[in-house]
């Protein structure tokens, strides 16, 4: 629900990649966020649910720490 003000927190330069389930949330949120001067945001269109149907697979786990 914070999300205006959290998004303020994070530097307007640095690139982002933006995934929801169905790319709804996440394209609102992309929206936001370049209104707001940021940059670099790229929006999963579609989100993870087109990524499935696309036959792409999908790992539950952490990160890998570079």
């Amino acid at each position: 629900p914070d999300f205006a003000a959290q998004v303020e927190k994070l530097p307007k330069n640095d690139r982002y990649l933006l995934y929801c389930r169905s790319g709804k949330r996440s394209a609102k949120a992309a929206t936001l966020m370049h209104e707001k001067g940021f940059s670099d945001v790229t929006d999963m269109n579609g989100g993870l649910e087109a990524w499935k149907e696309e036959g792409f697979a999908l790992e539950k786990g952490e990160p890998d720490a570079d």
